[in-house]
């Protein structure tokens, strides 16, 4: 329902390199710095203000403070918590009630000689044992594979902390979708698996936190902080609209000649676009887009 309502999940034009090389260049461009091979040891605060961070060089082992007033985490709310040594931070139930972590699955990247998907949309599959849905991200570019090919994503859910097993798992999922082109004209480049609290998603859809956190000046992005109604990279990207609606949001002491005159203060701009009308769905079912031509 989300995707007929929103619409299919989008590609990055030049894929995820692009995406944070153009992070790094307006970072930079702003006069910001860049800290990489840096661990986060503890978020710096008062008990209710932040006041910034402690990092530790991978390879020197140096400590090193930077202070702040404001402090964006994207590593999760659980994991943040822990970092502000503060009881009482926001967290999320990571637990499923049969005990297994809710933020578990596997992926697998392959390289096709044919193309699979005549879509840039998740082709959902409803007779394996693992695999719940396959995109095919070169639709969306060419130049995520190389000339005659195409490239697939699976993604796939893990039912055991026995990571081997769950890739055999997999590979029989693939026989039985491709038969002999699996091995021959459908190769695989890479499997990944994420849980506990790596993401894809840290929390279920619907359960995601706000940006606000109990410390003045700690906020939230990334996959647990997404709006209603989006999902992996498309609810990430919204989730840091959904902070600077938050940081933008008007307070009364902002425009006191405003509420002195009885004049509502003026509304800001929000980042967070609109939830498309029900109706959307209708679209999309009527009036799917159209095939991509090198499919």
């Amino acid at each position: 329902k989300n995707m007929f309502r929103y619409g299919p999940p989008g590609i990055v034009d030049g894929g995820c390199a692009a995406l944070t090389g153009e992070l790094e260049r307006r970072v930079l461009a702003a006069g910001g710095e860049i800290w990489l091979e840096q661990d986060a040891l503890e978020v710096l605060n008062d008990g209710a203000t932040v006041t910034g961070v402690r990092v530790r060089d991978r390879k020197s082992g140096d400590e090193r403070d930077f202070c702040a007033p404001m402090v964006i985490s994207n590593i999760g709310p659980e994991a943040t918590s822990r970092l502000t040594g503060v009881n009482g931070q926001p967290d999320i139930k990571e637990e499923a009630q049969d005990g297994k972590r809710v933020a578990s699955g596997l992926k697998v990247h392959l390289l096709s000689d044919d193309s699979i998907i005549p879509h840039k949309g998740i082709m959902y599959c409803l007779d394996t044992q693992r695999i719940a849905g396959i995109v095919q991200p070169s639709n969306s570019d060419r130049r995520l594979a190389p000339p005659g090919k195409h490239l697939l994503i699976t993604h796939q859910l893990m039912r055991s902390d026995d990571v081997n097993a769950e890739r055999e798992a997999a590979r029989a999922d693939l026989r039985y979708l491709f038969g002999d082109a699996f091995g021959t004209r459908i190769d695989i480049l890479t499997m990944s698996q994420y849980r506990g609290e790596w993401p894809v998603n840290r929390a279920r859809q619907g359960e995601d936190v706000i940006p606000e956190t109990g410390l003045s000046g700690l906020y939230l992005v990334g996959d647990a902080v997404k709006p209603s109604g989006y999902l992996m990279v498309e609810g990430v990207a919204q989730s840091v609209n959904a902070l600077l609606d938050t940081l933008d949001a008007p307070v009364a002491t902002d425009v006191p000649e405003l509420v002195a005159v009885g004049q509502p203060a003026p509304t800001p701009k929000r980042h967070t676009p609109p939830k498309p009308s029900r109706h959307r769905a209708f679209y999309w079912l009527l009036a799917p887009p159209p095939p991509h031509p090198g499919s």
